[in-house]
């Protein structure tokens, strides 16, 4: 993964010098994969039927863990539940691949992809995912991913105001931000968390204020909006730290960080309708079935299974300890779960990034 000083992309140019980012990482080695230490069983605890589900859907999840430094994948193994590790700087968003996973860490995006062939297993386990590529973006504050049609990757970034395009050298390119904000510039004034995809474009955006000022976003109490991209109208205001849009059965869900609440947006009424209430501070949100997965950090963290139906929830894992401060959750099709693997000196922080001259 060396790669020479490159010439920016043109769109890449308009940003400040110092959002160019390249780095050359020393190449990944491959460490054995381990289970989490003694004491994980106090750590991760799964309630009593959510191993038969994950077992009878063939599933497994993959989990972010911010601070803590580790990305877990864990599933229904043959005696119960089985949780892997890794370390990796900071992890938060998460998109699932073809192959694998995207990783968003403090300042890169991982690829994941299974380098295992038909019928190849390692250490029990039919998928072992290794890094496949490393774009270096800098601390941009990634919140959200999503990928196109075409493969290009979209990000929501946080320290831009905006859903940038990130290509394989991590040169940015905004493709869309709020019309509030009047330039792009590295000053992370509105505080954008997410963005949900329709026919292929940007469809919905939240941020957490409607500021274009650094760090207005901060000053701001229930000033949060979730935003059509197409039209730039809220389609719902006031909210307390709106995060993660997503559309689904042509509806929209949102999550209100600040106060607990999973909810819908009546679109037509440009109102934010609250479902359930949930423990600590919500801030993945995936899909499955008749379920909404729901992660949630600090007190009471882990994934609850909404009942969309009845609102009820019906499975939970809890996390505890270091990982309680659990940022997002992926599903991995499966039997047995994958094991990451490959992260070494590359991702540990301790260098620093070279810049290049726009």
């Amino acid at each position: 993964m060396h790669h020479p000083p490159s010439r920016p992309h043109r769109a890449s140019r308009r940003l400040p010098p110092q959002a160019l980012l390249a780095i050359v990482p020393p190449a990944p080695v491959l460490p054995a994969p381990v289970a989490l230490p003694a004491g994980a069983a106090d750590m991760v605890e799964a309630s009593p039927r959510l191993v038969h589900w994950l077992r009878a859907r063939k599933l497994c999840l993959a989990l972010s863990t911010g601070e803590s430094g580790k990305l877990l994948t864990l599933g229904a193994g043959p005696a119960g539940l089985t949780v892997f590790d890794v370390s990796c700087e900071i992890p938060g968003a998460l998109l699932l691949t073809e192959k694998g996973l995207h990783v968003a860490a403090h300042r890169r995006l991982w690829r994941f992809d299974d380098a295992l062939g038909d019928g190849e297993r390692y250490r029990g386990t039919d998928r072992l995912c290794l890094p496949s590529q490393c774009r270096p973006t800098g601390a941009i504050g990634i919140q959200d991913l999503a990928v196109l049609e075409s493969g290009k990757l979209l990000a929501a970034a946080s320290a831009f105001n905006s859903v940038v395009r990130i290509n394989s050298r991590g040169d940015l390119k905004p493709v869309w931000r709020p019309a509030f904000i009047d330039k792009v510039v590295r000053e992370d004034r509105c505080h954008l968390t997410g963005f949900c995809l329709r026919d292929d474009a940007v469809a919905y955006v939240t941020v957490t204020a409607a500021s274009n000022v650094k760090d207005g976003w901060q000053q701001a109490q229930n000033g949060g909006q979730v935003i059509d991209a197409v039209t730039q109208r809220a389609v719902a205001e006031g909210l307390d730290r709106p995060t993660a849009p997503r559309l689904t059965r042509n509806r929209l869900w949102v999550l209100e960080s600040g106060s607990g609440w999973l909810g819908r947006v009546d679109l037509e009424k440009r109102a934010f309708e609250r479902f359930v209430q949930l423990p600590g501070t919500p801030r993945g949100l995936r899909f499955v079935g008749n379920h909404a997965l729901v992660m949630t950090s600090g007190e009471g963290a882990g994934i609850h299974w909404v009942n969309l139906k009845t609102g009820k929830t019906d499975h939970r894992l809890s996390l505890r300890g270091s990982i309680a401060d659990a940022i997002d959750v992926a599903f991995i099709p499966g039997e047995t779960v994958p094991r990451l693997a490959g992260l070494s000196f590359a991702d540990s922080g301790l260098e620093e990034p070279q810049r290049i001259a726009g």
